[in-house]
């Protein structure tokens, strides 16, 4: 009898010890969310505002709520995988910041709003008037090169509406 009491305690021990365990890897990981829904409540906030972006585009996208038909930036409407993101920002420049619109009546009411409040300028890609560059002889020849893995339009993950805009 003293042997089993002895071992059940020495197992009550045990479980004691791996339950402060868990308990202080359970405040860890939330110590670890907290801190990441954090960062990703300032990410959000950033990309509202539209933080880095120009002046006259945060001004058209103010405009976002109140105004129907404007998507979003090109950067709004792509998905990269990380290892393709150096890439697409290289190709993309400044485009990334271009405004998509749902068509050419957008467009040009917020050209307007620009104008007339001289916020400055802004490209703007209608869905219904953009159209792809078709790929040339030289681009067929320079995708066949070694180490060529695609052209960008292919790394890109996009909702198939915006496939033009891309």
């Amino acid at each position: 009898e003293y042997v089993a009491r002895k071992n059940l305690l020495s197992e009550a021990d045990q479980k004691r010890n791996s339950i402060l365990e868990l308990q202080q890897k359970q405040q860890e990981n939330q110590k670890q969310y907290h801190t990441m829904v954090s960062k990703l409540d300032t990410l959000k906030n950033m990309a509202e505002r539209y933080d880095g972006y120009g002046h006259s585009i945060r001004h058209v996208m103010e405009q976002k709520k109140s105004q129907q038909g404007i998507i979003g930036v090109v950067a709004d409407i792509i998905q990269v995988q990380d290892r393709y993101i150096t890439a697409v920002e290289t190709a993309l420049g400044g485009n990334i910041q271009n405004i998509v619109t749902e068509d050419e009546h957008v467009a040009r009411h917020m050209i307007e709003y620009l104008k007339k409040n001289r916020f400055g300028r802004a490209t703007f890609l209608p869905l219904t008037t953009v159209t792809p560059k078709k790929d040339n002889a030289f681009t067929e020849e320079m995708l066949k090169e070694e180490g060529v893995i695609g052209n960008v339009a292919s790394k890109v993950e996009r909702d198939k509406r915006f496939d033009n805009v891309v």
